[in-house]
């Protein structure tokens, strides 16, 4: 569940905004332990993803990125 601050913090969020979906179910197994499945495929995703990212744009992707990981 986000905070109250995270969510309201959203709408200061510089366009273009990436919006992602993380199945974060705690009855599946693949989403409990130190290091949940979703993250890790959270990470090797944005990873893909950031080699298309334009070099201006790339230091405010990764810093959304670091506040999903």
């Amino acid at each position: 569940m986000l905070k109250p601050g995270t969510i309201q913090s959203l709408p200061d969020l510089p366009a273009p905004l990436l919006t992602i979906y993380l199945d974060t179910n705690p009855a599946k197994q693949t989403s409990r332990g130190l290091r949940p499945e979703y993250l890790t495929r959270f990470e090797s995703q944005a990873k893909l993803i950031a080699q298309a990212v334009p070099t201006g744009d790339l230091p405010l992707f990764l810093e959304q990125v670091q506040r999903v990981g």
